[in-house]
């Protein structure tokens, strides 16, 4: 999946959590991050595609993106994909995640 920018820095109510409904919200692994986050900044951008009215469906990140308003903070680091939501989806649930997928996810 290429990339058309580098990370930016973008207003979370320009993100659309249109598939938050299918992640499994653990608060312990939550309260880590947000630990992790408040310490040390966010390390590892978000993957997001364009919508329509120049927000973004967020494709890959939840768990950042939850923390981060835990925090607070009103802004995300985020890469922008250049492919179709459906394409970046197949390729964020084929990669390597760090985290095994609940079943239910």
């Amino acid at each position: 999946m290429e990339n058309d920018c580098l990370d930016n820095e973008i207003d979370l109510h320009r993100i659309i959590l249109r598939y938050a409904h299918t992640r499994v919200k653990n608060e312990t692994v939550l309260n880590k991050l947000r630990c992790s986050i408040e310490r040390y900044g966010q390390l590892t951008p978000v993957l997001i595609v364009p919508a329509e009215d120049n927000r973004f469906v967020l494709i890959d990140g939840y768990l950042r993106v939850l923390a981060i308003n835990k925090i607070g903070s009103d802004t995300v680091m985020a890469q922008i994909s250049d492919v179709e939501e459906k394409d970046a989806l197949i390729c964020a649930l084929g990669k390597g995640n760090e985290r095994q997928l609940d079943a239910i996810e």
